[in-house]
């Protein structure tokens, strides 16, 4: 991973991270400056060094009582100087850092939305949960603690070292020689540093997987009495991140203390020879006080570039995993270059009954013509599809089958026939590894995706609640609906009469995962949720395989109003739900 393209993500802050870095370099400046005030107390003022000719100009006419006032208030208005620019530098490289953050956690999100079903079942939800929660402060570290740390760090020092170099040539090559040592200090601890950070990143990855994985299954961790046995696993698992995150400030605090002892061996160099200059009156006192303010302004900015190192490694680990997930293949369902938009030219009002508008037809450009969201229902056909989420172990293999328009057709057969991926190929969460899907005769891979999957509604066997209102949860599809609307697809799903016994109805708030209401009300809900998008095809999951015999009932019935004039296509193991079927497909023979 290159640095050049972590500064990519903050190349719309461009302009203030420019004036962050002029505020830094005035800030310098101001630091260049800050030692006087000092030196010309100790040596003009209580002692015989005559006054610089500008200080004297200034102060001609000043007892000494008061030029000692006037130089405390100077070295007092330098030190408000570097307060304002530090905040000033600091406030804009924060703001700046922030929105670099918010930028690629955003795009790191909209990617995981685009991938593929496929690729998301084959991947550790909470190594995906951690990097896009907290990998991506790394972004931030990388500008705050390693570019402008490093910035600040480096402004000072070609200006410290002209002064001292012009103050003491003697006393500046004492300075510099422990240079070399903390430079191969760095060198040396710098790679393994981001190795030992990278570790600990996955390391505390893999707990948030464990966490996410063991309470979504908190009913079998709990019925079958494992949670001692989950308790020690994770115990282990917790012990290793601390061992890695361990390893990993142990080797930080090894590198820190030889740079502390670099520092306290060049200070204490310049102490032993600058004494022996004052005692020979090679130096005044004031002139080895400024050195050894000097000194220390230029071993800080070097401290802090050994801080920069350590917090660039784990920065780069952080940012790293980011890029690895930003660049994996992109998997994503996505339209052909020569897709066919669908021109929906009629939106009729949400309804509950067979539709009544004109059949579909082909524009003169070969569009496919919708007229209205319920339409004639589409004739779907597999060609001699074949699927698997594995090399080698096909799912389906040669399934041929058409679903005729307008029909409800039940999909049944044994577990792991395909029944459910067949729904997933015609929504087009996944695409067939050969064959084709005709619909009216036309690939569905020829169609523009957005525009196909807006005539299909989707009910999974999983049911799935937003934490929010149940109005909220039902016009998820369609936001704009209205009250009415949301309230009529309510019916039709036989929602209705729970919802208005919940507190505040409609309005009432769900937890996560809907845990305020039993798994029928939820059920009914996600069937209230495709009727209100009135789709003219409707792919249910299992709808009623969770359901006790009177909510089972209801669905159904609810099912073979919703069916007029649609074309529904359910999995099933029920033989009560056949009854609504037109036609029934084995999978699997």
């Amino acid at each position: 991973m290159s640095y050049g393209r972590a500064f990519q993500v903050f190349r719309s802050e461009r302009g203030a991270l420019g004036v962050a870095a002029l505020l830094v370099f005035a800030n310098a400046a101001a630091g260049v400056i800050k030692p006087w005030p000092l030196a010309l107390i100790i040596d003009s003022v209580l002692g015989t060094t005559p006054l610089p000719r500008w200080i004297g100009l200034v102060a001609g006419g000043l007892d000494r009582g008061e030029t000692i006032t006037a130089l405390a208030l100077m070295s007092l208005a330098l030190h408000g100087v570097q307060a304002l620019l530090q905040y000033g530098q600091h406030a804009l490289v924060i703001r700046s850092g922030l929105r670099g953050l918010a930028a690629i956690r955003q795009k790191l999100f909209e990617t995981l939305l685009r991938r593929s079903l496929l690729t998301h079942h084959k991947a550790a939800l909470g190594d995906l949960i951690y990097r896009a929660s907290w990998d991506v402060y790394a972004f931030q570290t990388f500008l705050q603690k390693g570019v402008f740390g490093a910035l600040a760090a480096c402004a000072p020092l070609g200006g410290m070292i002209w002064v001292m170099v012009r103050l003491n040539p003697g006393l500046s090559v004492t300075t510099l020689a422990v240079a070399p040592f903390l430079v191969v200090v760095m060198r040396h601890f710098g790679p393994r540093m981001t190795r030992l950070s990278d570790a600990a990143h996955r390391a505390d990855s893999e707990i948030t997987s464990v966490i996410q994985q063991r309470l979504s299954a908190l009913l079998v961790v709990q019925a079958y009495g494992q949670e001692e046995r989950e308790a020690a696993s994770f115990s282990g698992r917790v012990s290793a991140s601390s061992q890695a995150r361990l390893a990993q400030h142990r080797y930080e605090l090894q590198y820190l203390v030889l740079i502390g002892l670099g520092f306290g061996l060049g200070l204490s160099l310049i102490l032993w020879v600058g004494a022996i200059q004052v005692a020979q009156g090679a130096l005044s006192i004031g002139g080895l006080l400024v050195f050894l303010a000097y000194a220390n302004q230029l071993f800080e900015p070097l401290n802090q570039l050994s801080y920069v190192g350590a917090s660039l490694s784990d920065a780069r680990a952080g940012m790293a995993r980011v890029f690895e997930l930003l660049d994996a293949s992109d998997d994503s369902i996505q339209d052909s270059p020569t897709s066919r938009p669908i021109e929906i030219i009629r939106a009729t009002s949400v309804s509950h009954s067979a539709p009544d508008g004109p059949r579909p037809e082909i524009n003169a450009d070969g569009n496919p013509s919708i007229h209205g969201l319920l339409t004639r229902p589409r004739r779907i056909e597999f060609e001699n599809v074949g699927f698997s989420y594995r090399a080698g172990l096909p799912v389906l293999n040669g399934f041929s089958a058409t679903l005729e328009p307008g029909k409800t057709v039940a999909l049944i057969g044994p577990s792991g026939a395909g029944k459910t991926t067949l729904l997933h190929l015609i929504y087009r969460f996944l695409d067939p590894v050969s064959g084709r899907i005709l619909v009216d005769g036309v690939d569905v891979r020829d169609l523009r995706l957005r525009d196909w999957r807006r005539l299909l509604a989707y009910v999974p066997q999983e049911t799935i609640l937003f934490p929010g209102s149940i109005r909220e949860n039902i016009a998820y599809g369609r936001v704009e609906a209205s009250q009415a609307e949301v309230e009529s697809a309510a019916r039709a799903a036989f929602a209705e009469g729970f919802i208005k016994r919940l507190p505040q109805g409609y309005d009432t708030v769900l937890g996560d995962g809907g845990a305020r209401l039993s798994t029928g009300e939820m059920q009914r809900i996600n069937l209230a949720r495709a009727y209100l998008k009135n789709a003219p095809i409707v792919l249910l999951d299992e709808p009623t395989s969770a359901l006790d015999q009177e909510s089972a009932h209801r669905v159904i019935e609810s099912l073979g109003r919703h069916a007029a004039g649609r074309t529904v296509v359910f999995v099933t193991h029920r033989e009560s739900l056949l009854s609504i079927a037109d036609q029934v497909i084995h999978v699997g023979r």
